[in-house]
């Protein structure tokens, strides 16, 4: 056998191959008389590594009117007024990113396709405090870290 066409190696016990990304694994038998088979080839990836997110929008420190970007906030946080598009932005090197998960304060919504977002409204007729916590997945089940953001949201 030979793994990523590496030198040929006799097998004689069992072998592992544990680096993340593509592998290929070749082998052929061989008689007492020398006689062959041909090459047979297993490809397959490992995928240890988790994905990467980012929440895009909104900017943390801003406040929004309707989705619109105005303004650094002077006294600090972020605050929306009415309702918004919440994006971010996933990558994973080697298997892919299966979706983007977006959680509102027990509240999910998933979303399978870049780009990554989802539009959120909601009455608030006091300005209400809520956490945004995206979260992403690879096709190998790996979680990417959360990443929060809290804002204040109101109408």
């Amino acid at each position: 056998y030979r793994i990523d066409r590496g030198a040929w190696t006799k097998y004689t016990k069992p072998f592992t191959v544990s680096a993340d990304g593509s592998h290929t694994v070749d082998y052929y038998a061989e008689d007492e008389v020398g006689n062959t088979s041909p090459v047979g080839t297993v490809s397959f990836k490992i995928d240890k590594t988790a994905p990467t997110a980012t929440i895009t929008a909104p900017e943390a420190g801003y406040i929004y009117l309707f989705g619109r970007q105005l303004f650094r906030n002077p006294l600090g946080g972020t605050l929306i007024i009415g309702g918004i598009y919440f994006e971010a932005t996933a990558s994973d090197a080697t298997s892919g990113v299966d979706y983007v998960s977006f959680n509102i304060n027990g509240y999910t919504y998933d979303d399978a396709s870049a780009p990554y977002k989802i539009w959120w409204h909601k009455f608030d007729l006091m300005p209400t405090k809520y956490t945004l916590t995206v979260s992403a997945y690879d096709e190998a089940c790996n979680k990417a870290a959360d990443q929060t953001l809290s804002f204040t949201h109101w109408l």
